[in-house]
């Protein structure tokens, strides 16, 4: 391997594997900065090198608040099961949080109000473990809030299948609805 590769090999495993943010991976821009503008044809031949250990970079294009960007991270190939690996340091009030939150996100599409959100957590968690467990996830970038509103975050974005998480969502509503209307 050259000389320029190999630095610009490192610089990238940098970038995405040593965690400088609260956010894992790295933005468009300092791919740039770091490693030129063909920073993305760096990227897919790290591919090659990273591909046979199970990981691939990938692109998350994110928006929030009107603003746009390209954001590049280590994504496992294949997942596994979360109790394989772990992967987070949420206990399980804080995960219930983050889907309830996460839901009502979803269902106002994109941006929910935050005392909606405090309000029903506080129904079932108490309003100190609500309140709590929210401030985590606002801290560790699962949620970002914006004028009193809750967005997805961007830890959530990269971490969370939110689509797979919508489906199910709407099936178990689905189904509980179909329960309900059988009594």
């Amino acid at each position: 391997m050259a000389k320029d590769k190999f630095v610009k090999f490192s610089r990238l495993a940098y970038l995405l594997f040593f965690r400088r943010h609260r956010y894992p991976g790295c933005k468009d821009w300092e791919l740039e900065k770091y490693l030129g503008r063909n920073y993305e044809e760096i990227i897919n031949e790290f591919n090659k090198y990273i591909e046979p250990l199970g990981l691939r970079v990938e692109r998350v294009d994110i928006e929030f608040g009107g603003e746009r960007w390209k954001h590049y991270v280590v994504k496992p190939i294949y997942r596994s099961s979360i109790t394989d690996i772990k992967t987070t340091r949420l206990t399980q009030i804080d995960l219930a949080v983050l889907a309830v939150a996460l839901a009502y996100i979803l269902s106002s599409e994109g941006g929910a109000a935050k005392k909606e959100v405090v309000e029903a957590l506080a129904k079932k968690f108490g309003k100190n473990k609500a309140l709590i467990s929210l401030g985590k996830l606002l801290r560790n970038g699962y949620i970002m809030e914006k004028d009193d509103r809750l967005y997805t975050g961007l830890r959530t974005l990269l971490e969370v299948d939110i689509d797979k998480f919508g489906a199910m969502l709407v099936s178990r509503l689905k189904a509980s609805s179909e329960t309900s209307e059988g009594d």
